[in-house]
């Protein structure tokens, strides 16, 4: 609807000058007109410079109009309209032939105009200040009513902002100011000597126009250097495929090639498409999978063979496209190890794409290619620096990195983990018996029948020694744990492990411990878990045994309802702190609340280091105190039955909170006799040491002085 209405705004008014100009111009300028337009057409052909990354060609041949311009006046507008129809016709443009024929022709008329608007006369003979600002004029005029027409038809075809749209045009600007001097000099020539002696000129204009035009290939080959060279540069950070093609169909978005771009995978067999970045119509004409033409697919198999196809409702790419793209061009990403993918270009434009398109988009694809080798190496060096090569599970490396990784989401975030460690009994019977080889295939099944028996994707399992495996099962406490390898150890047992003679029996031993409950130390963690596989082994083989551990006390403190009940008491009347239960419910409340990763909460607990609490009466001396350090209204003090102090404060972090501590503390510890020491602190914050009322008390009861 956009470029119906732009072509009728600008071909209503070009069709009533074209009448104009063709009812009052003699046969002989007609003829001249027609004359000069061949001319125009053979020197355009010859000078054409495509910049197929802003989507343009500059034709020089239409450099030397303004000279044409000032000595035929606004009839000389025919010659670039005649010039612009005859070149649509040759390269059958039809849908855009009125529009760039009017606009065109408009630009040029305009010019003239403005031209002799100023007061400047047509074929001056000598170049006064009135003929030269009446030129620039002209050519300020024609630049700026080209570039605003091309603006706007860009804009309105490819949907993007006019600033955008700006920058691929500017590039058609330039031969013109530069050909300005030209245009003058030629101009003077012809109005004194007549048209035989301007030929003499024909080798200096022929030389400009030469050096022009390799200046101007030499200027569009270095920023196509640059962008392949950005695009390298960009790749050196990537190690996953989908990052390389991310980046191939963004760099190639931002060379300007084309709107519409899909960068995709291939399946194994080759017949399919499996894309991973799309733009512009392929992103709207979203597709899972896109099959692909056994022709097409053995063009591109062959020798990495780019597919550029000009018109697709003609020949058919054998894939669904977006019914709006009209041509489309398919460039084959090739490895040493065969096609790894394909890099397919639309546009809505039939036979839009040439040689240049292919060649820049082809330099992208081996760029990328190189890069999704390197990243296949990278991969394949991971793994086999983080597995064992005989089981494939993971190895010790890889285990202990896991092991601290999973401390520390415990750490933060509170739920328990369990660590299973297990060998196979009797190993070395087997290797001794039945050879190595056979102990390298029970290795192998012992490995699959454990994955199998854990949550894939979830639990870590690695080999750790040469018998010896580790598992992790996160949020798992020794419970669930206990379950866990109580199956494994029936899977084991139950396996018939094939030999060559006769079903080999199998049996393993598993120990078990529990984070943090047996340990917070990775070392004695490992030592707690290897403890109790021992124990397995002592008390017989094929068992599964866990080391007493005390289980986490739950203070009174938290078995509440989960409402607070109606009369609640809030504080105590001697000493103004608040009750043990009405902190229980504010903790609760303060540590619900949905924004809290953004509000912090910490909760300070208070008490004398030799004694096991404080004196009422002590407590009473220190409430005043206690009561002015705070934010009244806002924390909340409370008095424990074990004679402690707890400070809720909200919207505190740890840092802030521990210097609070630090200062009760040091204040407090005036108030206590000598033989109770003196008062020491311990400070947890939530979301960042736990995320419940309950474990973020047990960090602070387990917390040191």
């Amino acid at each position: 609807m956009g470029f119906a209405v732009l072509t009728l705004l600008l071909a209503a008014p070009a069709v009533v000058l074209i009448a104009k100009t063709l009812a009052t111009a003699s046969l002989s300028a007609i003829a001249a007109q027609v004359v000069f337009a061949l001319f125009m057409l053979m020197l355009s052909f010859a000078t054409r410079v495509s910049s197929f990354r802003q989507r343009s060609e500059t034709v020089l041949g239409s450099s030397l109009m303004l000279f044409w311009l000032l000595l035929w006046g606004s009839t000389g507008a025919l010659a670039a309209f005649l010039d612009s129809v005859i070149t649509f016709v040759l390269v059958r443009r039809w849908r855009l032939l009125p529009l760039v024929s009017s606009t065109i022709y408009l630009q040029y008329f305009a010019g003239i105009i403005v031209y002799q608007a100023l007061g400047a006369p047509l074929a001056p003979k000598i170049l006064t200040v009135q003929v030269l600002i009446g030129a620039l004029a002209a050519l300020v005029t024609i630049e700026a009513f080209g570039a605003l027409c091309q603006i706007t038809y860009i804009a309105v075809r490819e949907r993007i902002s006019p600033r955008r749209a700006l920058d691929k045009v500017a590039f058609s600007i330039l031969p013109e100011l530069l050909l300005f001097p030209v245009n003058i000099l030629l101009l003077l020539v012809w109005t004194n000597f007549g048209p035989a002696p301007s030929l003499v000129l024909a080798p200096a204009i022929g030389s400009t126009l030469w050096l022009l035009l390799q200046a101007l290939r030499y200027s569009l080959k270095g920023e196509e250097l640059k962008a392949l060279y950005s695009f390298e540069q960009a790749l050196q950070t990537h190690v996953r495929r989908e990052d390389v093609l991310w980046c191939l169909a963004e760099r190639a978005m931002r060379a300007g090639v084309v709107p519409h771009l899909l960068a995709a995978d291939v399946n194994e067999s080759r017949t399919h498409l499996i894309p991973v970045q799309t733009t512009g119509f392929f992103a709207q004409h979203h597709q899972d999978v896109i099959p692909v033409s056994p022709d097409l697919s053995a063009s591109l198999a062959e020798a990495g063979k780019s597919v550029l196809i000009g018109d697709v409702t003609e020949h058919s790419p054998g894939m669904e496209l977006d019914p709006r793209i009209q041509s489309l061009l398919i460039v084959p990403l090739v490895s040493s190890s065969g096609i790894e993918g394909a890099i397919l270009a639309g546009h809505e434009t039939k036979h839009f794409f040439h040689e240049d398109h292919v060649r820049f988009l082809s330099n992208l694809a081996n760029q990328a290619s190189l890069a999704l080798s390197r990243v296949a190496l990278y991969q394949y060096l991971m793994e086999t620096s983080l597995r064992d090569e005989t089981t494939g599970l993971y190895n010790r490396r890889y285990f202990q990195k896991a092991l601290d990784a999973e401390m520390k989401r415990a750490e933060r975030y509170g739920p328990p983990f369990c660590l299973l460690t297990f060998d196979i009994d009797h190993f070395k019977r087997v290797n001794d018996t039945f050879g190595h080889l056979r102990g390298d295939l029970v290795l192998h099944d012992v490995a699959r029948i454990t994955l199998e028996s854990v949550r894939e994707g979830i639990d870590t399992t690695a080999r750790t020694g040469g018998e010896e495996f580790h598992i992790l099962l996160p949020a798992t406490d020794s419970v669930q744990g206990a379950v866990i390898a109580e199956r494994l150890r029936k899977n084991m047992e139950n396996h018939p492990f094939q030999n060559e003679s006769h079903p080999l029996k199998v049996t393993i031993s598993i120990g078990l411990a529990v984070f943090p409950h047996h340990s917070r130390d990775r070392t004695e963690l490992i030592r707690k878990a290897d403890e109790a596989l021992y124990e397995a082994k002592r008390g017989g083989r094929n068992r599964f045994c866990i080391t007493p551990h005390p289980e986490p006390k739950t203070r009174v403190l938290f078995r509440l309802p989960k409402r607070a009940p109606q009369g609640l008491s809030l504080w105590d009347e001697q000493t103004g702190l608040f009750h043990e239960k009405y902190l229980a419910y504010r903790l609760r409340e303060e540590v619900a609340r949905p924004d809290r990763q953004d509000s912090p909460c910490s909760l300070i607990l208070l008490s004398p280091t030799v004694s096991p609490g404080i004196s009422a009466e002590r407590i009473r001396e220190m409430a005043p105190f206690i009561r002015g350090a705070i934010r009244m209204g806002i924390d909340c003090p409370s008095l424990l039955e074990g004679g402690e102090i707890a400070v809720l404060l909200p919207e505190m972090d740890k840092g802030p909170a521990i210097f609070l501590a630090e200062r009760l503390a040091r204040e407090l510890s005036a108030f206590v006799p000598c033989e109770s020491g003196t008062i020491g602190h311990r400070v947890a914050s939530c979301p960042r040491d736990a995320t419940t009322e309950e474990d973020l008390w047990s960090r602070l009861t387990e917390a040191h002085l």
